[in-house]
């Protein structure tokens, strides 16, 4: 069970430091860019218990953990109830800090013409943010009227590019690069993956992903031209005609059908991928505050760097990647940090179905969720990452050519005999059955036979491959290949098959796999070649032979 420092804290900044508790539960969100939840039940004095209110703050320190598991919380629904054995215990709810920002407003005129970002995340959020290196040259000039100190925040931000997020210290808030995302020197792998390190993962930098993680597509907000308007110092539009930026991508210039020109970024790359997708792009806070080519020149610099930030999250689809992290209280990886993501098994995607992803990429940690329950003492961290442009193996629809079922097997040739049996007479009365005289009956199947689905790890469910047959080019990926098969029958118990996989027909130089499933992934398998399939079924009480071999070319 997680033991804690609560501290309480009134809207009269009074401090009360409860002695070191077993937390019952509690769950932590942290959030890039937004306010997080909270919710956390913990013992505490049954005065103490009756007198908080909403608006109090909260911070938790878990015990043996550097850092503030919460700091200074925002307590937005309070119950309490006494146990059996006479102890109060609280239920907290509340949100982060930020919450407190969409609720507050800049009013009118809140100008910053030369302060550094630093410097307006101080004044906007009442405290003092942490900043990376660089901070003191980025100086946006922007005006505040009426808008929440949040929105005000985020939008100044932006323009200097850089996100925001709570962190695990005294100082919780801390500004982070867009462009330029510290490296959390993580990488989320399989335990398979892990192998040997598994026993140090965090020492050695491995967050080891447990169940099966979520991975979601999300192509709404797709556009691979962006056309910026900000605003001039007489009102008029500023568009990128002044700027001077060329990296990562170059101005263009279109013509308006009144042949005037528009000023645009396009990623070429996402043009073919998905045909040219426009989008206008209005940043009424990108302004040039004079009629002065020094001050637009630098405005429109500003509009190309927002621009070009949208332009690089927006011209593909967005991948997340959401998985609960099984040495997760180890990882210090935050919403803003890079991770690695070396993950290759079965995933859900977020319609529910179950599919098979390789996935290598670098992703930013967007969400993570802290949390423990029911007083079992384990904890588990979740991160959701997302990422543009993964290289995940996605196939394409293959090609409406039916696929052939299996082959019928050949029978045996007939036995030479020296007395055939004299053919029938007109007259004579045929044998039992209809058949013919020494024609043996057919084979009773063998359900162990893989014959009922083949299919590559890339393609979609409804691809089966049959035995025999050859998949199009694009149903294979990554040299895997899913093998099912239906139960035995023949002796007591469950079973344990094993498959063997040989590119020999005569199994000399086999690859086995033990399972006590109707299924085995293959891995390793190399395209152009011919493997042989073969099961065998050990029961309890007996071990029925190997089934029919099936052959598989790739």
């Amino acid at each position: 069970m997680p033991r804690a420092q609560i501290i309480i804290e009134t809207p009269a900044l009074a401090e009360v430091e409860l002695p070191i508790v077993a937390l019952a539960d509690y769950e932590i969100n942290r959030e890039l860019n937004a306010a997080g939840s909270w919710a956390v039940s913990f013992p505490a004095p049954e005065p103490l218990a009756k007198q908080i209110k909403s608006r109090w703050r909260v911070s938790i320190m878990e015990e043996g953990r550097a850092g503030y598991l919460l700091r200074r919380g925002i307590v937005l629904d309070h119950t309490y109830r006494v146990a059996a054995d006479g102890t109060a215990v609280v239920a907290l709810t509340g949100m982060s800090r930020l919450y407190d920002l969409a609720r507050q407003s800049t009013h009118q005129g809140l100008a910053f013409t030369g302060a550094d970002i630093g410097s307006i995340a101080n004044t906007l959020t009442g405290e003092a943010v942490t900043v990376p290196a660089g901070a003191a040259t980025r100086k946006p000039i922007v005006t505040f009227n009426d808008e929440s100190k949040l929105a005000a925040l985020l939008s100044a931000i932006d323009l200097a590019r850089y996100n925001i997020r709570e962190t695990f210290n005294e100082d919780g808030f801390e500004l982070v690069s867009q462009d330029n995302v510290p490296d959390s020197g993580f990488r989320f792998v399989n335990v398979e993956q892990a192998g040997p390190e598994l026993d140090g993962a965090a020492a050695n930098g491995m967050g080891v992903v447990a169940g099966t993680p979520t991975i979601g597509y999300d192509g709404k907000d797709v556009a691979n031209r962006i056309i910026p308007v900000g605003a001039d110092w007489d009102g008029k539009p500023l568009t990128l005609q002044y700027a001077t930026t060329a990296a990562p991508y170059a101005v263009q210039v279109g013509t308006n059908p009144d042949s005037s020109s528009y000023y645009y970024l396009q990623d070429a790359d996402s043009v073919t991928a998905n045909n040219l997708i426009e989008m206008p792009y209005v940043r009424s806070d990108v302004k040039n505050p004079s009629n002065n080519s020094g001050t637009r020149q630098a405005a429109a610099n500003a509009l190309f760097a927002v621009t070009a930030g949208e332009l690089i999250k927006r011209k593909s689809e967005v991948i997340s990647f959401a998985s609960l992290i099984a040495n997760g209280n180890q990882i210090d990886a935050l919403p803003g940090d890079r991770v690695r993501v070396q993950f290759r098994g079965v995933v859900r995607l977020d319609n529910g179905r179950t599919t098979y992803r390789d996935v290598d990429q670098d992703f930013l940690v967007v969400k993570r969720r802290d949390s423990a329950s029911g007083g079992s003492g384990v904890r588990d961290v979740a991160f959701t990452v997302t990422a543009p442009d993964v290289p995940i193996v996605i196939p394409s629809l293959p090609n409406a050519v039916p696929i052939p079922p299996p082959p019928t097997p050949p029978r045996d040739p007939p036995k030479k005999d020296d007395n055939p049996p004299t053919p029938p007479t007109p007259g004579d009365t045929p044998p039992a059955g209809g058949g013919a005289p020494d024609q043996p009956p057919p084979p009773l199947p063998d359900p162990r036979v893989p014959t009922g689905n083949y299919q590559p790890c890339c393609a979609y469910p409804s691809a089966d491959i049959k035995d025999g047959a050859t998949p199009p080019p694009d149903m294979t990926c990554s040299g895997n290949f899913l093998v099912e098969w239906d139960a035995g029958v023949d002796g007591t118990g469950e079973p344990t098959y094993v498959l063997d996989v040989d590119t020999v027909a005569t199994f000399a130089t086999q690859t086995q796999y033990s399972t006590a499933t109707h299924s085995q992934m293959v891995t390793g398998l190399v395209p152009g070649t011919t493997y042989y399939m073969r099961i065998e079924s050990h029961y309890a009480d007996t071990t029925i032979d190997y089934s029919v071999s099936i052959t598989v070319s790739f």
